[in-house]
């Protein structure tokens, strides 16, 4: 039996602390998760051949897959990298100005429409 493996084999980033993981494995598999200087903790377990996690923080994690036969898989590693809040704040008030714009020029159109009637 052939040791289970990712079909990524990384190194996997993500902006926004979701990530889908997709594997292949000739038996039920136990995927651990385990983040830089903290302790492994078992995320799925069972034959399926994807995950999808999310809400992780920001930082680095290596995942691993342990097939029943006790086969282990290389490992894989995820690196989540938050966008900035600086940046989000930017967007933010970039967007508020074009909505506030779009209000003033609605507002003053049908006032001219008005003073032309």
């Amino acid at each position: 039996m052939a040791a289970p493996a990712f079909t990524d084999p990384g190194p996997v980033f993500t902006d926004s602390g979701q990530v889908q993981i997709e594997w292949t494995s000739d038996e039920p598999v136990t995927l651990t998760l385990t983040p830089e200087g903290g302790a492994a903790r078992d995320v799925y377990r069972g034959d399926g051949g994807a995950v999808f996690l999310s809400g992780l923080a920001e930082g680095d994690y290596r995942m691993e897959l342990t097939g029943d036969s006790g086969a282990v898989s290389e490992a894989l590693a995820v690196e989540v990298g938050h966008q900035s809040l600086t940046l989000a704040l930017w967007l933010a008030a970039v967007g508020a100005l074009v909505f506030m714009s779009t209000i003033v020029v609605i507002v003053r159109g049908a006032r001219d429409g008005e003073d032309a009637a």
